[in-house]
């Protein structure tokens, strides 16, 4: 993903206000489930709408066979890459990120739908302020005090769970427990391969992320970190992981491009013909 270039304070001061004074617009979160005629996944999706002068905005929760999706839709173009967000759940303080465009441009896809979902469910309200393409603001604010019903409904088809997988893995972190969530049975069948090729792995060979494979996964992370910071990798990530300590910022590289660059020259080829989610 390449840089985000975000607004000023002062934009992240007013989307705070907005958050903190509205209590979102009015809407009703309905639940439908279907079967794909192409395909036979079900399909379950949970939304929830409003009417913004010309524009309808809608916040989705999406399962399609055993991929979730989270997204708002503003009903207007915004981009076809990636957009500028700023978005803020309740009382929290606001967060910034980088989310891809898709519907045509008019929808944002939250990068971390696991968590986002989640907090969907158990919150009151969710702020999401995107740039458009002219690096113009648009806004829409959602009332969730519906939402747990409909959104939980979703991700059990999904086969989600209601609390994160740091929640049942002792020491692991969130930040990789999310990593892990996004990726797909074949991503992560292909992983326990090159792990148990390089001795790092002796779990169950199969397409499911157990508590010993998550805390191996974290462990094998760690390792390539200490390595590279100690000058004993030159590899793309750890020249990357590099720029952010040089200007004093932390930075979570992703243990796939991790695993990838250590894996035996066979399955990395294998492992790189994957997509995020396969």
């Amino acid at each position: 993903m390449g840089k985000v270039v975000f607004r000023s304070l002062a934009g992240t001061i007013l989307l705070a206000a907005a958050c903190a004074t509205s209590a979102g617009a009015a809407t009703t979160w309905s639940f439908t489930q279907a079967t794909d005629p192409i395909t036979d996944q079900a399909v379950a999706t949970a939304i929830a709408e409003y009417a913004d002068g010309a524009w309808t905005r809608s916040v989705v929760v999406r399962c399609t066979g055993k991929k979730l999706e989270t997204f708002v839709s503003f009903g207007e173009f915004l981009n076809t890459d990636t957009v500028s967000v700023q978005y803020r759940f309740d009382k929290d303080p606001a967060e910034k990120g980088g989310w891809a465009a898709g519907g045509g441009g008019t929808s944002i896809f939250a990068d971390e739908s696991h968590d986002a979902a989640r907090r969907i469910a158990t919150g009151t309200t969710l702020a999401v302020e995107a740039l458009d393409f002219q690096g113009q603001p648009h806004r829409a604010i959602f009332d969730l005090t519906g939402a747990n019903p409909s959104v939980s409904k979703v991700m059990a088809v999904c086969g989600v769970s209601a609390n994160g997988l740091e929640a049942s893995v002792p020491g692991l972190r969130k930040e990789v427990a999310l990593d892990l969530e996004r990726w797909g049975p074949k991503q992560i069948g292909t992983a326990k391969q090159i792990l148990a090729a390089l001795s790092a792995y002796s779990g169950p060979m199969d397409e499911s992320v157990e508590p010993e494979f998550a805390t191996t996964v974290q462990k094998f992370y760690d390792g390539y970190v200490a390595d590279c910071r100690a000058g004993g990798s030159f590899a793309h990530t750890c020249r990357e992981l590099h720029l952010y300590w040089d200007s004093g910022e932390t930075h979570y590289a992703g243990a796939v491009s991790v695993i990838y660059e250590k894996a035996p020259s066979g399955l990395k080829k294998a492992f790189g013909s994957l997509y995020m989610g396969d």
